[in-house]
């Protein structure tokens, strides 16, 4: 039997309706449920129960590579698709800080589809995606020029709770 998002292998990265790019390496989904623990003096340092208080992060680390400059302006917080030289077809990316913007009210939803017998499920049977419904991309780029390595664009999705349901991330149907 396999697990809820299938045991091992790859999958592809929706994001706000669109599938964005490759990436190589591991990609990370990390999810913590925190607590704060209770005491009593007669037990001293041994908590005798614990107390859920949220959850840590959720987060989705995605090595992107060979991302075109359209999808590099999607993931890219505060990137835009420039029109100069749209007759010729030319796109250029320009980043920009986004200082105080809300991640929350400018996130979007970032889907993991698993591949399947070489390929994806693209249709509406989405028992095996991983849906993050508010997530926000945070760039955390490390380019190398040398002979040896692959250029990655490293993105952070953080993900938050609905403000109306409550939930963070879910599998299949909701």
């Amino acid at each position: 039997m396999l697990g809820p998002v299938r045991d091992i292998g790859t999958c592809e990265v929706y994001y706000n309706g669109a599938k964005i790019g490759q990436y190589f390496g591991p990609l990370m989904f990390r999810y913590s449920q925190e607590d704060a623990d209770v005491f009593e003096s007669r037990y001293g340092n041994t908590p005798v129960d614990s107390v859920v208080v949220g959850s840590g992060p959720c987060e989705i680390t995605v090595p992107f590579t060979r991302l075109s400059l359209a999808d590099l302006a999607t993931v890219l917080p505060g990137g835009s698709r420039s029109a100069h030289g749209s007759t010729s077809g030319n796109v250029e990316v320009v980043a920009r800080d986004q200082i105080g913007r809300s991640e929350y009210d400018n996130a979007a939803e970032l889907i993991l589809k698993p591949y399947v017998d070489g390929v994806v499920n693209a249709t509406n049977d989405d028992d095996w995606w991983l849906h993050i419904r508010k997530a926000y991309p945070r760039a955390d780029y490390e380019i190398t020029y040398d002979t040896s390595s692959q250029r990655i664009f490293n993105t952070i999705f953080k993900g938050f709770p609905d403000q109306i349901t409550g939930v963070t991330w879910h599998i299949g149907h909701l």
